[in-house]
């Protein structure tokens, strides 16, 4: 099952049928779910609900945010999160709490979103690189930032 990973900010411009061809390709054709903590709304961060085994801790990111840790540290415990939430991360297990409470399955076609640009992704300082990694080895394939993620490059942005 495929499933798409991008910025919140993506999912905007093609709400808004503002997107270019390049960042259409990010978006996926079903539900935007958020894997930010304390997602903004008025900035289109929210989607429809939250997708906890994505999301950092909100201690931890920031932490993170006020450069009292550094990315490595951030990367590792995020990742630590990751791999002991592996089994909950696969197509049809992995689930969403919708804005009202309700659980969901994370479905095909869903777009995960952050508020992170596509630089910083670009240069591995944002966890959805993580979470897509992690994402593309329990079983989904995934297309990050508009590109396929591969086996092999998942394994890398895990080390």
């Amino acid at each position: 099952m495929k499933i798409f990973i991008t910025s919140s900010a993506a999912t905007v411009q093609v709400r808004r049928k503002r997107a270019l061809e390049d960042t259409a390709a990010c978006v996926g054709p079903g539900s935007q779910i958020c894997i930010r903590p304390a997602p903004r709304a008025e900035r289109g961060e929210a989607g429809l609900g939250s997708c906890e085994a994505l999301t950092p801790p909100a201690d931890l990111f920031a932490e993170f945010r006020a450069g009292w840790i550094e990315l490595e540290v951030f990367k590792a415990r995020y990742v630590a999160q990751l791999r002991a939430n592996f089994k909950r991360l696969a197509p049809e297990t992995l689930i969403y709490t919708g804005t009202g409470g309700a659980a969901f399955l994370v479905w095909k076609g869903d777009t995960l979103t952050c508020s992170c640009g596509k630089k910083a992704a670009a240069e591995g300082k944002c966890h959805r690189t993580w979470a897509a990694a992690a994402l593309r080895l329990s079983g989904w394939e995934v297309i990050l930032d508009g590109e396929d993620l591969s086996e092999s490059s998942a394994q890398a942005l895990l080390k």
